[in-house]
């Protein structure tokens, strides 16, 4: 059987205590490379990882929306990237940190083509302290220290303000404490305090009117308290109850509940029943927002999504069904006009996935999967209400063969004051590896094989057609490990 080290990014999460590297080239310029260097002695460890790429990009017909009438032009979506992690323990110390840049030039930037001016930088890094504590032989703690800073910074042209560039930050500095106490032989206890500072600021410079704030600079104080119930009873049933209380020091406080019900109804059959909330406090774009055309409210409240679900999981020979029906229900859901607002009424949807996977012989397994949604709030009109997607994967020897697609129903877009329809599409994926030692791998990986032309709606109604995704792409690479 072929090695499965990598099959994609190298990070180490995934590839820890080993020595490996992949080096990738392929269509529209891509050049890759992904390496793991790990060190390990007694109580101490250390894990290296650098992920970096390049490529120039594919040619599209892009709609530049600033001129007048609206025209088409030729632009490419070049892109570049790298990333450096760590992730190092020492006893019961672990520290980890990220330093991560991407970069994006031409095709669209918030959907305006502006060829050489279209610059998008988004910058990422963190730094995680974190050690654990054994009070006795049932009780685990774990506390942590951690602080992140988001950058994000776009260039482009618009209609009436010119050259624009728009700067946002945010910074984070949070401390976790959990705990897991198992404090019967069914009964076992988690429970935890996370308190976290944001700081967030967004400057927009435009070539006409100067430098405008998107929003003041503004800061939030969350505080999260969790406790979760798990116990098992002697008849097979697994009862988990629980709560999440979060109180944010700008938009109020809320109680997310949580219940779980697993039982095995027969030896190949299990059913599982569940309850949950969970709230989305408004984002400083939606509460403080200064635009043009665009106002924040800073008297929104924050959304509430109440989910239940009834899944039944059937496993017997080689083979496993999972049938998943949920029914979700939207308070206070946030959308914008010329301002941002909560709508007063509910909105409720509600769909059914279903998963098969199957080990046809000792080579060949198979596993697809179907969604199927009803009753999308409106806002989500750009989503796709069916979803399907399959993997078949072949392994023999030296060779490892993988087919898999993606399917998305239609959707919609918004043309001026219309709703047009854009065609549902399947993407076809394959990856073809070929194991010359247990240390050493070449691989072939091929992405929308058939070549498929399809398209993302756009936010803005100025637009006529939606954004072209890429075409036919080829990659060929190598994966080592030492």
């Amino acid at each position: 059987m072929a090695p499965t080290r990598f099959r994609g990014v190298i990070n180490i999460e995934t590839v820890r205590n080993q020595d490996a590297f992949q080096v990738a080239a392929g269509e529209h310029g891509r050049k890759q490379f992904n390496g793991v260097y790990s060190f390990g002695q007694q109580d101490a460890e250390l894990n290296l990882a650098i992920n970096l790429f390049d490529e120039a990009g594919e040619s599209y017909q892009l709609e530049d929306i600033n001129a007048v009438p609206l025209q088409t032009t030729t632009g490419k979506d070049p892109r570049q990237g790298a990333d450096f992690q760590f992730n190092a323990r020492m006893g019961d110390y672990r520290l980890k940190g990220m330093i991560s840049r991407r970069e994006a030039e031409d095709y669209y930037i918030v959907e305006r083509a502006a060829s050489d001016t279209n610059h998008s930088y988004h910058d990422i890094s963190y730094l995680h302290l974190s050690k654990d504590f054994s009070w006795q032989p049932y009780l685990q703690s774990t506390l942590e220290l951690g602080y992140s800073e988001n950058a994000f910074k776009l260039n482009t042209e618009i209609r009436g303000l010119g050259v624009t560039r728009t700067d946002q930050q945010e910074t984070n500095l949070q401390l976790i404490a959990r705990n897991a106490w198992q404090y019967a032989d069914q009964n076992s206890l988690e429970f935890g305090l996370e308190l976290r500072n944001t700081d967030m600021s967004s400057v927009y410079s435009t070539e006409t009117q100067g430098d405008l704030e998107f929003y003041p600079d503004a800061e939030r104080t969350i505080t999260g308290l969790y406790v979760q119930n798990q116990r098992y009873y002697d008849n097979g049933l697994q009862m988990v109850i629980g709560g999440r209380f979060d109180d944010y020091d700008d938009v109020g406080s809320s109680f997310s509940p949580r219940v779980s019900l697993v039982y095995p109804l027969a030896q190949l059959h299990t059913i599982k029943a569940l309850y949950g909330e969970a709230f989305r406090a408004p984002t400083a774009n939606e509460l403080y927002l200064v635009g043009v055309t665009l106002a924040g409210n800073p008297d929104l409240q924050a959304e509430t999504i109440k989910t239940s679900e009834l899944i039944w999981i059937s496993q017997w020979d080689n083979h496993r069904l999972t049938v998943n029906s949920h029914y979700n229900v939207i308070e206070n859901s946030i959308y914008s006009t010329n301002t941002f607002m909560n709508r007063s009424e509910d909105e409720a949807f509600y769909g059914m996935e279903v998963d098969y996977a199957v080990q046809l012989s000792e080579q060949w397994r198979l596993q697809a999967n179907g969604t199927a949604l009803r009753n999308l709030p409106s806002s989500d009109y750009r989503e796709a209400d069916r979803l399907a997607s399959f993997v078949l994967n072949y392994c023999t020897g030296p060779w490892n063969f993988n087919l898999n697609a993606n399917y998305e129903g239609a959707r919609e877009m918004r043309v001026g004051t219309d709703f047009v329809k854009l065609e549902d599409y399947w993407l076809l994926n394959t990856k073809w590896i070929y194991s010359i030692n247990q240390s050493t791998n070449l691989y072939l990986n091929g992405r929308n094989i058939l070549n498929e032309d399809y398209g993302t709606p756009t936010r803005l109604s100025l637009h006529t057609s939606p954004m072209p995704n890429r075409g036919r792409e080829f990659v060929v690479g190598v994966e080592l490990s030492i």
